[in-house]
């Protein structure tokens, strides 16, 4: 049996596109745990802001430099166990440093001056990052970005009063169920 240029064409298509999948799952896989990680530290944050605003404050960054020290030791361990290179771990590691910096920066210029406006750049910020990822990724890490997004809006619109603790708890119920639906993928 011979093939000729078009069946070859296709075959090397589906072979990419096998590759493309292949990856992508991979990626979801991954992310998966770090996405677990990061619902926890939001309904942690979001608990605390039930508590009081200063509770909150404390409880989220308690939360936040758990997260950023989990998220470093499950990339030091996908490092080690062939999972992820240290050019992997490095571009993690400086994407978060960019997202803090530009929230700090963004904060300071616009003279973010409440918790809940703090709250609601931050959780803009994650959400276009993830919309973003995703379009390079996946529709499924999109789709978190656009939900988490919406919810952001929602909150802001129909629960002022209440806006940290949902967005906290709403945010990380998103962001964990999604970590355990792209482990499955």
């Amino acid at each position: 049996m011979t093939l000729d240029s078009n069946d070859a064409k296709r075959a090397l298509a589906d072979i990419e596109s096998a590759t493309d999948k292949s990856s992508a799952l991979r990626g979801y896989a991954s992310a998966g745990n770090y996405l677990i990680v990061w619902g926890v530290v939001w309904i942690v944050g979001g608990a605390a802001s039930f508590i009081s605003p200063a509770a909150g404050r404390l409880g989220w960054t308690v939360a936040v430099l758990a997260g950023t020290a989990i998220s470093i030791a499950l990339g030091v361990r996908a490092q080690n166990h062939g999972a992820a290179s240290k050019a992997v771990l490095g571009k993690v590691l400086t994407t978060m440093l960019v997202m803090a910096l530009i929230s700090a920066a963004l904060s300071y210029v616009l003279n973010i001056g409440s918790m809940r406006e703090a709250t609601a750049l931050q959780s803009l910020l994650v959400a276009g990052a993830y919309m973003v990822f995703g379009a390079w990724r996946g529709a499924r890490v999109f789709a978190l970005g656009f939900a988490l997004g919406a919810a952001v809006l929602v909150g802001w619109i129909f629960l002022p009063a209440q806006f940290e603790a949902f967005i906290g708890l709403t945010g990380g119920l998103m962001l964990a169920v999604s970590g355990f639906w792209l482990r499955r993928a």
